[in-house]
């Protein structure tokens, strides 16, 4: 491009060893997923995983048991969806209330990994 020559900077090696990672690599719900540690499948002792009170609390939204499948909670959510969608309901304030925590449960489960 131009015709004057560019000089780069010089970088010095580190004298130190670099000290490994501390940080992990990917996300929660990957690492989780390795380890087999999803709710229905067993930890080492062959105990369940306790659900946290937010897992629980999005359970119960939804109405459904805390040992429900992937395609349970999904189809639930749907229902639910259309049931208290504004369009159903006239704009009806309480039914938008439900469809907001309908969502909000959805997407706490699916962080999560139960979907």
């Amino acid at each position: 491009m131009g015709a004057r020559p560019t000089l780069g900077k010089r970088v010095n090696e580190p004298t130190e060893a670099p000290l490994p990672s501390s940080v992990r690599s990917g996300s929660a719900k990957t690492l989780n997923a390795r380890k087999g540690v999803r709710q229905g499948q067993t930890t080492t002792g062959g105990q369940q995983r306790k659900l946290k009170t937010l897992e629980a609390k999005a359970f119960d939204t939804l109405g459904l048991s805390h040992q429900a499948t992937s395609d349970e909670i999904k189809s639930r959510y749907k229902e639910r969806l259309k049931m208290h969608h504004p369009d159903a309901n006239q704009g009806d304030r309480n039914s938008e209330d439900a469809l907001r925590a309908s969502i909000e449960a959805y997407r706490i489960l699916k962080l999560n990994g139960f979907c």
